[in-house]
């Protein structure tokens, strides 16, 4: 063997190193599982391993929405309920009042309405939390998938025969979808 051949070989060689590491580079998949861990760990951190950023945005208002939503009932909860165990006691000294508002049934009335937004509130939370998760995971999951361009959705009207001997024929619609 002389040094030109194995000077060339050499050179095949790394050629082919940097070709399997490019199909190996190719070969690994946009992984859903990260996506997902990464939006419960920080929301919209999926969406932007994603490279979905214009989503980021979304996830932050909805959740900036319902964050003032759980403070100001919950504010207004706590008020109504700490004037209605004032007004309830049976210390003649105590007395309840909040925004106005001093009358035990009235007080009661508040206190319950606030309590069912506060859970409401905090169920949409949870709720918004699991579709910033799931989102991440189902973008990363179409992530690599190919649409094309030649998709084609037809419809005509069709008769469509009797199911029995005495029965009537009926009109209907046909979609045909073409790839």
């Amino acid at each position: 063997m002389n040094a030109d051949s194995t000077i060339s070989s050499k050179k095949e060689l790394k050629v082919i190193a940097e070709d399997s590491s490019t199909v190996a580079k190719k070969a690994k998949r946009h992984s859903p599982t990260k996506a997902a861990l990464f939006s419960a760990v920080l929301p919209g951190l999926g969406q932007g391993y994603n490279k979905k950023y214009w989503k980021i945005p979304i996830v932050y208002a909805g959740f900036g929405g319902l964050g003032y939503a759980l403070y100001y009932t919950a504010t207004e909860f706590k008020g109504y309920r700490n004037a209605y165990r004032l007004q309830v006691d049976l210390d003649p000294a105590s007395y309840g009042s909040y925004r106005g508002v001093d009358d035990e049934a009235t007080l009661k009335s508040y206190r319950d309405y606030y309590k069912r937004y506060l859970d409401i509130s905090a169920i949409c939370t949870a709720v918004w939390y699991t579709l910033n998760i799931v989102d991440a995971a189902v973008d990363a999951h179409l992530f690599e998938w190919n649409m094309k361009d030649d998709l084609n959705v037809s419809w005509r009207p069709v008769l469509i025969p009797p199911y029995s001997q005495s029965g009537y024929a009926t009109l209907g619609v046909q979609l045909r979808l073409t790839m």
